[in-house]
Parts: structure tokens; sequence; C-alpha cells
């Protein structure tokens, strides 16, 4: 499978949660309108087994849902890192491990970095989540 494939199976599954916005691309625009995802591809590992028929993909999935400012951006940060509801990133990704048939599987490992971060201009609140994809 290719990088674009697995990245737009993971957007697929980020997409079952009602209102959040993503970057498939991997780019952030200079402005946002929250609450967004960006989808980044981390790392790649090749030749996992033999002939080549497994690779572990890692990825970043970046949740920014508005300024610092704003009081109900850190109750709505929470509901998305949430192991299990309607919000939670980790529910959402790994709703169809497969990624629409592109892996063998797909794990949301981590939540890292809970705080704020700077786009464009502005501070936002964000939380990392570290993906591992598994495919040929």
């Amino acid at each position: 499978m290719t990088l674009s494939t697995i990245r737009e199976g993971l957007a697929k599954n980020l997409g079952t949660i009602d209102g959040l916005r993503y970057a498939g691309s991997g780019f952030v625009a200079p402005t946002i309108n929250p609450p967004y995802a960006l989808i980044q591809p981390s790392t790649i590992d090749y030749h996992k087994a033999y002939a080549n028929g497994l690779s572990e993909y890692s990825f970043v999935v970046t949740i920014v849902v508005g300024q610092v400012s704003e009081r109900s951006g850190q109750a709505l940060l929470d509901q998305f890192c949430d192991t299990s509801g309607a919000k939670s990133i980790r529910q959402a990704l790994e709703l169809d491990r497969t990624l629409n048939g592109s892996a063998y599987d797909c794990t949301v490992t981590a939540m890292r970095n809970y705080g704020s971060i700077v786009i464009g201009e502005n501070n936002y609140l964000a939380a990392e989540f570290d993906v591992a994809v598994k495919s040929n």
C-alpha cells in the first residue's frame, strides 16, 4: 500500500467524529478552524518481515481544539483523549483497523504533548496521538 492510501484511511476513520476537520495532506494551513486534525507520517520501518511482507508506519495525529484562552477547549480536548465515546480519537482511529483495506492493523499507542501550540500567530490547545499502522 502507499502512504497516501494509509493516510486516507486514517482520515476516513477520523471522519466519524462529528465536526472534526482534518488536513489529510499533512500540512497546516496558516489559519485553521478548530476542532482540527493534522495527520503526519513520522517514520516508516521497512522489512519488518521477510520478502517485504510487512512495513510499520508511524503517524502523529495532532488534534487542535481552539485557542488557549477559550474555556471550552480543555473540556473538548479531554473528550478527544478519552479511550471511548463519540469524540474519542482512539476509538475513531481503531474503528476500521484495516483502514479500508490498506493495512493489517492500526493502533493508537499513546497520547502526548497535551498543551499549547502556535499556528500562524495564534496559541491553540492541542494534543498529539501516536498511531502505528502495519501494512505490506
